[in-house]
């Protein structure tokens, strides 16, 4: 009223006496309104101050607590850190994909046909529902497959079953949706990086060569299609095939992991002064390696340099105490230990070529293809 109407038209409405009353009222009502609110500001303020507080003596408290146990030899101070860093890492997974879950749906309902069947939508969303809440995720499965039997094209709905089953490590599941996303996308190229890392792991060898393969042509730099057609190949005895996809994945991915593999791999073919660089590089990125640590031992024991290699037994010993690491601590001078059976041979051990039987590969490639697919 006062910025818009003229004054001389405000007179003749209202008596000028009315609009400062008026104004009065405006500005009392508002002195009011911001009073309340900064007795509720300082409230928020005051509970936040209690919460850190409150947070502060938790922390130290448990820092004592856990002093006191390292102090009495009860607690391994570092197992402890790493279960905790595992346990936030598991709780940030679950709540990343409970937000990927609302993706997922759009992605799955997008890619329906233009007339939706309501049932189709019904079993999509309270199936995804149940997933999220993780106390209901059979029930919810079972939901998503019966709507899959109603839309069996749906490509989104297939990868999406076919990947839950693959990091649920329910492989034949996962083999059969991921072979009918192939089916309807011969080019999905997450659908080929796992049906190549399913397909190797079973001794299907040939079959995993060609979904690796044609992965490559859809993507040149694709790391875990390198890392598999090279693991694939070691373990039917041709290394010097698998090296150059070695260094390239190396290359694409340099990890602790990759400079073990081709370290390892040279070790193997005897050329022990690239071994040696290749595994020092993977100790100095992980000093916790074990294998990488027992390797190095092995060629500094074959030299005879015994102080060195029992340094380096002893620490993988102390990572990871099993028999093979505790024997290798009593082998005499100039003894040629026994290489670790990480390619496996195809003749003797056709599955788990890829995935090694060993959790830290298969976490690498896990954690490979979850960075895949939040890119997508």
């Amino acid at each position: 009223m006062i910025t818009v109407t003229p004054r001389a038209c405000i007179e003749e409405i209202i008596p000028i006496g009315a609009i400062e009353e008026h104004l009065l009222e405006r500005i009392s009502a508002l002195e009011y309104t911001l009073a309340r609110m900064q007795e509720r500001f300082d409230r928020v303020v005051e509970m936040f101050h209690r919460q850190a507080t409150g947070s502060f003596y938790d922390h130290a408290m448990l820092d004592a607590l856990i002093s006191l146990l390292c102090e009495e030899n009860l607690v391994n101070k570092d197992r402890l850190v790493a279960t905790w860093q595992l346990r936030l890492a598991e709780k940030n997974e679950q709540d990343n994909f409970k937000e990927k879950l609302e993706t997922y749906r759009q992605k799955i309902l997008a890619a329906t046909p233009k007339i939706v069947d309501e049932k189709f939508v019904s079993f999509v969303s309270e199936g995804l529902n149940l997933l999220a809440s993780a106390e209901e995720t059979q029930q919810g499965v079972r939901l998503l497959e019966k709507a899959i039997l109603l839309n069996p094209e749906n490509i989104e709905l297939n990868f999406f079953l076919g990947e839950y089953f693959f990091y649920k490590e329910k492989l034949i599941l996962a083999q059969h949706y991921l072979e009918h996303t192939l089916k309807y996308d011969n080019k999905h190229y997450l659908a080929l990086l796992m049906l190549g890392v399913v397909s190797g792991d079973d001794g299907e060898f040939n079959q995993a060569k060609n979904y690796l393969v044609k992965a490559l042509k859809i993507k040149k730099d694709s790391f875990l299609a390198h890392y598999a057609l090279g693991r694939i190949l070691a373990s039917e005895n041709q290394l010097d095939d698998a090296l150059p996809h070695f260094k390239q994945a190396l290359l694409l991915e340099p990890t602790a992991e990759m400079y073990f593999v081709i370290g390892h791999t040279y070790m193997i073919k005897g050329q022990v002064e690239s071994a040696l660089k290749h595994l020092r590089k993977a100790v100095t990125l992980d000093p916790g390696f074990d294998a990488a640590l027992y390797n190095l031992g092995a060629i500094y024991l074959k030299r005879n340099l015994i102080d060195k290699a029992r340094e380096h037994f002893r620490a993988a010993y102390e990572i990871n105490p099993i028999a093979r690491y505790r024997n290798a601590l009593r082998a005499r001078s100039g003894v040629q230990l026994p290489i670790l059976p990480i390619f496996g041979h195809a003749k003797v051990a056709p599955r788990k070529i890829i995935t090694s039987s060993d959790e830290r590969f298969a976490q690498l490639i896990k954690r490979v293809l979850k960075s895949l697919t939040l890119a997508k």
